[in-house]
């Protein structure tokens, strides 16, 4: 239960192309600008470069920028739809989530095991592995 890039499914092709008829299609990402050649069409020299231009006093301005969401402060439990996955890093575990809102945010596990216990718990008892064991081998019995 990982994400994986596309190119490490090549032996999955027909349950990646199933996938993405099922989200509505392959993700279509845009190609990286560079930004060098931009900077190389405006002139080195004084005053011939071209001004910004400005607004004028009829037109509206820019909209404002939305505020950084934020997490609610308290208990999580009622505010995650869901904990998608859990990540190791370099500066250790982390956890994706998504909220009931539509945001999505990450943050360090010992963050969540505070503030969402019983999703965290719930989170793992979804991807328990068991295994199997002959009925020889139960340590553990039932004194009945």
């Amino acid at each position: 239960m990982t994400w994986e890039p596309e190119e490490n499914c090549a032996g999955a092709k027909d349950v990646l192309e199933e996938y993405f008829q099922s989200v509505g299609g392959k993700p279509k990402y845009s190609a990286p600008t560079n930004k060098r050649s931009r900077q190389s069409n405006v002139s080195s020299t004084p005053g011939t470069a071209k001004k910004k231009k400005t607004t004028s006093s009829n037109e509206s301005p820019a909209p404002a920028e939305e505020p950084k969401w934020k997490p609610p402060a308290g208990s999580w439990e009622d505010e995650i739809q869901a904990i998608d996955t859990i990540e190791k890093t370099d500066k250790g575990l982390i956890c994706y989530i998504q909220w009931a809102n539509g945001k999505k945010s990450q943050h360090e596990v010992h963050t969540v095991y505070k503030k969402a216990p019983q999703r965290m718990l719930k989170f793992y008892e979804q991807h328990l592995v068991f295994k199997e064991t002959g009925s020889g081998n139960n340590l553990y019995k039932d004194d009945e």
